[in-house]
């Protein structure tokens, strides 16, 4: 496999510049980042960015004339797992919910279903998230190229969504009629 080294004033710069070495766009190579761009004080010890770009094999047109469903296999069996482990996980908790598989634009994912008591949703949806998390770990870790799954209880993030856009928009009418910033509590990054 071809790979070439590049530096940079940011990361970005040192992608753009080994990109245009090897003359292919950003889908067509794997980066992986080897230092990454500092200031230095006063000046002094600064460093720039530095990455190697790998291009990624090409598949044969055998390969990519591969059947629909046999590309859904990998994807099926993962989602089969996920809802085995969380369902188990569940019944360890002790709440009799039942877990099922959702298919949506977002993407793929489990929704804990009849959980009357928000146990499973947690303060602030914390421990929705370390369920998503310890699902997608035990997942990932038996299938590499397992999709990322998302989690939902009684459908908690879609009304925690809209009650953050509803926040979002109390505080922008109070900052425009204060005409002064207005600050909003900490957010998870999801």
């Amino acid at each position: 496999m071809q790979s070439v080294e590049a530096e940079g004033g940011s990361i970005d710069e040192a992608i753009a510049s080994a990109l245009a070495q090897l003359g292919v766009a950003r889908e067509q190579v794997d980066v992986e980042i080897l230092a990454n761009a500092t200031r230095g004080i006063l000046g002094f010890g600064s460093q720039r960015a530095r990455v190697r770009a790998t291009l990624r094999p090409r598949l044969d047109s055998s390969a990519a004339t591969t059947d629909a469903a046999e590309q859904r296999t990998p994807s099926e069996s993962a989602l089969q797992r996920a809802q085995t482990v969380l369902t188990e996980i569940v019944r360890l908790i002790g709440v009799s919910a039942r877990v099922e598989v959702s298919r949506d634009e977002a993407g793929d994912g489990l929704v804990i279903e009849d959980d009357p008591s928000g146990l499973l949703i947690g303060r602030g949806g914390q421990t929705l998230d370390a369920l998503e998390f310890i699902v997608n770990r035990v997942v990932g870790h038996e299938d590499a190229d397992a999709p990322r799954l998302s989690v939902d209880a009684n459908g908690y993030r879609a009304r925690r969504r809209a009650g953050l856009e509803e926040q979002a928009r109390r505080a922008a009418a109070r900052a425009r009629s204060t005409r002064r910033a207005q600050t909003l509590p900490p957010l998870p990054p999801r």
